[in-house]
Parts: C-alpha cells; structure tokens; sequence
C-alpha cells in the first residue's frame, strides 16, 4: 500500500487505481451509515478528492486514517450532517462473523443501529474488512471494535431475517478513473473505460463545497463528463464523448455544456456543441443564455483609470486599491476563499500568469481541477512584462522569492502569495511594509460567517494615494464591527457562475464607495 501511495503521489494512476480496488469497499461501507444509498456516490467523490489533494498526505501510511477523513467529510457534504433513517418496517437479523449481506438488506439493517456499531457492521460485513483492518482505519483499538460488532449482533438478532450476499460494485473503480481520465486529459483511457461501462456517459462527480466558495454560496451540483470536458476546454476530449452519444445535459441550476463553454471563454468547445445540436436559447435558473454569459465574461476586466487598476471587487478597490506596476502580497488561510479570490482577480486580467518555485505532480493536479472548475487557464510562464503575475511562494525560499522580487516591478501588477504553512502560522497577518505596495489578506471570521470574499477588512490596505473622502470611508470600515458593513463586503464572482447559477458582479470603485458610505451611516442611526 505504501508503495502505491508513494507512486500515486508521484502522478502514477494506475498506482492509485490500485488504492481504489483495495479501499472501495471499505469506502463505501464507511459511507453506508450516514448516505445509505447515495453511499458508492459519496465514495467515488472521496476518491476523486483524494486523488486531487494526495500531496497533502505526509506519511503514506497514514492513507486509511485519511481517506475516512475525506469520505466522512463529504458524507457530511450530501447529508448536511443529516443522518439517514432506517426504512418503515425494516427488519433485520442476526449476523454470522463470516456472513456477507445484500446492499438492499444493509442499507435497512445499519438504520436501526447507532452509530458507533453502524460503521463497524458495514466496514465488517459489507466492506469484508476484518478486525484489525477496521481498527486501523478508525483509529481505534480492536478491542473496542470488537465489543461494537458484539453489541450490534445483541441488537439484530431479535429480528431474525434471512440475510443474502454481497459484494460491492466490481466496476467501481472504473468511475473513479473516467473522472480522472477527463481530468487529465486522456482520451485513450477514458474511451477504455466507456467500452467497458458506456453507462458511465450519463456518470455524475461531485464539484466540491470549498471550492464554490464555501458555505456562503450555494453547494456545488453534480456534473457527467461531458460539462466536466467543456468546462477545461479540452476539445478532444469533448468530442470523443460527443461521437459516443454524450447529450449535452442539463446540471441541477440548469447550465448545459454549451452554456458552461461561454462562460469559461472556450469558442472552439461552444462551435463543437452547437454543431452536435446544443440549444443555443436554453436559459439557466438565472435566466441567462450562453451567449449572453459570454458577454458577461467580455465585461469583466478591469478597468485602468490612469495608473490606477479597479478591479471590480468592492472590498479591494476600497481597502487596498492597486496600480500599475504594484507589488502586492497576499496572505490567506486555508477555508478563507483565498483560491475563489485569486481566480476572480486572473479571470479580470486578458494575459495572467502563476508562478511557482517547483510544481510536482500533485500540484499539476490542483492547477488542472483549478483551471477545470473556474474556466481559468493562466499561463505558466513566459516574460514577465506587462502582464498580471500571480507568484506562489514556497515554505523556506523566502530568500530565492525577495531575490525575484526586482524584476517582477516588469509586470504590469504583480501578486505574491503566502505559503499556507506561514499563512496558518499562529493566524498572525503580516503589517504592509516594503518592498510590497499593497496588502491584501483574508479573514478567517468572515469566513465562517459565510461573507464572501473573506477580505480582512482591518489590514487590507495598500500606500497608493486617494481621495479624502475614499480614505475616510475606508478607515471607518476597517474600525466597524456593524453587520450592514461587513455585509456589503459580499459578492457573487463571475468565475463561479456556472456553478452558483448566479451573474458575476462587477462593482465600479465609484459604487463601492458610496455603497459602504452608506451603510456607515445607516449603522449610525441604527
């Protein structure tokens, strides 16, 4: 296992492959006691989030702990912390230690038991799993795992039924790999795996909570392969789905593959839908067309007043308004919307490009599930003039990143970001000093207020010179703790539109000011 861990963190997917088969079961039957039937969904969304942030994981053998953490976090995701009730009527039996069951007869069976015995019964009797194995996947002693299974055969065995066996879906691991696969960018091993299961055409993946900004906007829906393919823009990709009879289907908010295609700028992808036949008049729940998505996305650049840059977002343009040839730094925490935020300021700009010291597999992996939810494709390099710079730092190469800091003053603006690990580093934010312009950090009270972007209001700031009335208003902000203010901090972004259902908004720094200026005063007299 370890050894595939290893290799899988390296890039290999047939090495992660390999961790599916081994875990699917065990997966699934975790998820069985909080998403009963909707459980081998839960774990095929687990193993693709596992997959995306693998070089998270420092010690490989550390992998079952962790994978359970991700597989009960998006129970939590599919259930919001609901647990499912067992069926009317069900009834249940006593277990024999070697029995397997039928998934009808468990999904009935594990809703009439707590929930402590309820994950044991399946990892033991649907996943297979023995003791040991299910000890160290919940990191408990096996003595306490068998008193748990012990308690739970006392409590079934009074209802006495037939059980029947079960083992779990042989064909599971091919979900896994198709969404990967598309990800990817490999036609030849997705078309492999549609020859095995064409069914899968019609598979679902689960877009992640976090990165449709979090709780303060609405969950991410499902989407099959063919949206997944459009929103990356991978045009092969898309039409091999296309010739294998992939529809141009509909998410929950209504936004077809077409639809996604203009909002994420990919012309080529929306010719090849509208020449399958896509509708070019179907609306989302918004009410919006593609083509006047598209026309949305046109308008949302930023404007150049001078050497002054209005970025749209109300927040920036009030706190720490940026110019040409800046060097700004941003400090975020994980869970603050930090990658929503820096999305939002890339899709602004028509030439933007990220940097990073060293990119390993696995960040290769985070820049492509990045790019294939937002429609963003930044650039990875290339000079440096006249164009956005989005800088990522590394933990310990402060020196090398101070050295490059004299020719990023080439770019038109430059970001540099904060590693996480010094970002989370006792949640202290850094004061603005040289040779930064600008300070832009995120808050993460806001954040779990649900307020989006988290901007942190008090030391966001930057040292370009404003009006008397723009700097008033900025400072009574930054010292107000009344909700109308923080409130209006709010704002949809365009980048996730074809998730939200939602039109991004793009705030003139002429609105934002009045619009905080207002509210200050309304706090006043309320």
């Amino acid at each position: 296992m370890i050894d595939d861990v290893k290799a899988a963190q390296a890039g290999d997917r047939a090495a992660f492959s390999r961790l599916v088969a081994r875990f699917q079961a065990m997966a699934v039957a975790y998820a069985v006691g909080w998403a009963g039937n909707q459980a081998e969904d839960v774990a095929q969304d687990a193993f693709v989030d596992a997959f995306l942030h693998l070089g998270q994981l420092e010690e490989a053998g550390a992998f079952p702990a962790w994978l359970r953490r991700i597989v009960r976090k998006h129970c939590d995701r599919r259930t919001r912390r609901k647990h499912v009730p067992a069926e009317a009527g069900a009834s249940v039996a006593l277990l024999p230690d070697e029995a397997s069951l039928d998934r009808g007869w468990l999904l009935r069976a594990v809703g009439s038991l707590p929930e402590h015995e309820r994950v044991v019964v399946a990892l033991h009797y649907l996943a297979g799993e023995s003791q040991k194995d299910i000890a160290e996947f919940l990191e408990l002693p096996v003595s306490t795992i068998k008193k748990r299974l012990f308690a739970a055969r006392t409590r079934l065995r009074e209802q006495e039924v037939e059980m029947r066996s079960h083992a779990p879906t042989s064909r599971f691991v091919d979900r896994i790999e198709l969404f990967l696969a598309v990800r990817a960018g490999d036609v030849v091993g997705a078309s492999t795996i549609l020859d095995r299961q064409p069914e899968l055409l019609d598979a679902e993946e689960q877009w992640t909570a976090e990165e449709a900004l979090g709780a303060g906007l609405p969950i991410a829906h499902r989407v099959p392969p063919l949206v997944l393919a459009a929103s990356r823009g991978d045009l092969d990709m898309l039409r091999m789905l296309l010739a294998r009879g992939a529809q141009s289907c509909g998410c929950p908010n209504a936004e077809t593959a077409l639809w996604i295609a203009s909002r994420c700028g990919h012309s080529a992808i929306v010719q090849a839908l509208l020449a399958a036949g896509a509708n070019p008049d179907a609306r989302n729940q918004a009410g919006y067309r593609p083509a006047e998505v598209a026309e949305l996305r046109a308008a949302e650049r930023v404007r150049v007043v001078g050497t002054r840059i209005e970025t749209g977002i109300k927040a920036v343009d009030l706190l720490a308004p940026l110019e040409m040839k800046m060097l700004v730094r941003v400090h975020g925490q994980a869970g603050t919307g930090l990658m929503a935020l820096l999305a939002e300021l890339t899709s602004r700009f028509d030439d933007a490009v990220w940097l990073s010291f060293a990119r390993g597999p696995w960040q290769e992996r985070e820049l492509s599930a990045f790019a294939a939810d937002t429609g963003i494709r930044p650039s990875l390099g290339g000079n440096f003039r006249d164009r956005a710079l989005f800088v990522f730092g590394e933990e310990g190469r402060r020196a090398e990143l101070d050295a490059l800091l004299p020719q990023l003053r080439d770019a038109r603006i430059a970001f540099v970001i904060d590693p996480w690990a010094e970002a989370m580093r006792k949640g202290v934010v850094p004061a603005l000093s040289a040779p930064f312009d600008a300070l832009i950090a995120t808050d993460p009270e806001l954040a779990r207020a649900g307020v989006y972007p988290a901007i942190d209001r008090r030391n966001t700031r930057s040292n370009a010179a404003v009006s008397p009335r723009h700097g008033a208003v900025a400072n009574a902000v930054r010292g107000s703790d009344a909700e109308p203010v923080w409130r209006f901090f709010q704002q949809w972004f365009g980048v996730w539109q074809h998730r939200t259902g939602q039109p991004g908004e793009y705030c003139t720094a002429a609105d934002a000011l009045a619009g905080f200026e207002a509210r200050l005063t309304g706090a006043a007299f309320s």
